[in-house]
């Protein structure tokens, strides 16, 4: 069987690999929007490179991608370099594609949650070993759950974003200090 398009032996759907590969794209990389916090500075669906590959449409087997970016305003002009099979082919393709990351500032909801002052827990620090205690709590808690840490003549009062923190923490401060 020969390549209708240019005469050489055929391997897929009456083409040769050259012209089959001309025809088939191994990967799509459309525009796209993603939401940035100013205040803490993230994503909210995540670091943008994860959500850059998330948008890949394809039907073929990407191996490996890297991505190059170019911030130009409230855009992100984005680079991908794919290589990956394109089916039924045996041999690895390398395709680039573009687009852009329109980036709208909005604030996360954590951080629409502390502009408020709102918390869900509070772990109350009373006691003979005070400093202890705390140096302990740091270690557990993320920074960004921490709301307020008020100073009290009998200890400390530390507001926390999220209750499963606060319990998780007061737990694992029942087995060091019981």
């Amino acid at each position: 069987m020969f390549c209708v398009k240019c005469g050489k032996t055929a391997v897929a759907e009456h083409f040769c690999e050259k012209c089959f590969l001309q025809k088939h794209e191994l990967f799509e990389l459309e525009d796209f929007h993603a939401d940035f916090c100013r205040l803490c500075g993230n994503f909210h669906k995540g670091p943008i490179d994860e959500q850059i590959q998330n948008k890949i449409k394809t039907k073929n087997r990407i191996k490996g991608c890297s991505i190059k970016s170019k911030h130009v305003g409230n855009r992100l002009l984005v680079s991908m370099l794919c290589s990956g099979y394109i089916r039924p082919l045996k041999s690895l393709a390398r395709e680039e594609r573009k687009a852009v990351v329109y980036i709208k500032n909005r604030l996360c909801e954590n951080c629409v949650k502390l502009s408020g002052g709102y918390y869900e827990a509070v772990i109350q620090v009373r006691g003979n070993s005070i400093e202890r205690i705390l140096n302990k709590i740091r270690k557990f808690i993320p920074n960004e759950s921490v709301v307020a840490i008020n100073k009290l003549k009998e200890g400390y009062d530390i507001r926390l974003m999220d209750k499963k923190i606060a319990s998780r923490v007061a737990a694992r401060l029942a087995q060091d200090f019981d």
